[in-house]
């Protein structure tokens, strides 16, 4: 390999996982990431290869070392230490410390931090991304159903929100033939797994309507929409 470490030296290496604060980075939308099972830490250049088996955030304490194409290098089992904390990565590899950062898709890279690298130290990656523990959480985007049980003269509405949301509704019809065909709104607040029922002049005879109703609330501290609905309805 191209470091060798005293076994003072490896003891040192692991203190230094300990005590260097992480790198300031944006938090990615996963905040618990793995191993992927079987992982490869590549040195830039391609250089040595070390690989591991780890499905948790910490690195098994013995590893394996490829050396690289053409070298005469021996290969073999080493030592292994540290892991995974937040969307930082240190670890500990045959007393080498390794440090690194964690972007959003899961990709780990780095450089070396103990011992000092030199001008030409390369940096390096994980040859496959990291896995997300805690699934990330998807707004709902088709949670509401409407009916419209039309009537001579009225036609009742009835809408039911399928999703954990609560939000404000707009319902909307917009006269596309007929004679005289008012447009007609409607607001209302529709809760969590919750429904609203109400009352709308039907078409007039001869007209038809189409229906837009758009329902939106608060997800993650964002305004999303959760449900969507058109339909037509005329007098017919």
């Amino acid at each position: 390999m191209r470091k060798t470490l005293s076994a003072s030296a490896a003891a040192i290496g692991v203190a230094a996982v300990l005590a260097v604060p992480p790198t300031a980075q944006a938090a990615p939308d996963c905040t618990d990431w793995v191993f992927n099972g079987n992982t490869r830490v590549l040195e830039d250049p391609p250089s040595w290869t070390i690989s591991f088996a780890s499905s948790s955030k910490l690195v098994p304490g013995t590893v394996t070392f490829t050396k690289p194409p053409g070298s005469d290098a021996t290969d073999g089992p080493s030592t292994g230490a540290g892991g995974i904390d937040g969307s930082s990565i240190r670890m500990v590899l045959n007393g080498i410390v390794f440090q690194g950062n964690i972007d959003q898709n899961g990709n780990a890279s780095g450089n070396t931090i103990f011992p000092t690298p030199g001008p030409n130290d390369p940096g390096w990656h994980l040859a496959a991304p990291l896995k997300c523990n805690t699934p990330v959480k998807v707004a709902p985007t088709d949670a509401v159903r409407m009916d419209i049980d039309k009537g001579p003269l009225t036609a009742t509405v009835s809408v039911r929100n399928e999703s954990d949301l609560s939000g404000k509704c707009n319902y909307d019809a917009t006269g596309t033939s007929g004679i005289f065909a008012p447009p007609l709104h409607r607001d209302f607040t529709i809760g969590s797994k919750g429904s609203n029922t109400f009352d709308v002049p039907a078409p007039p005879l001869g007209s038809s309507y189409h229906v837009v109703l758009s329902c939106k609330g608060d997800f993650e501290g964002k305004q999303v929409e959760f449900g969507h609905v058109e339909q037509n309805v005329s007098s017919f």
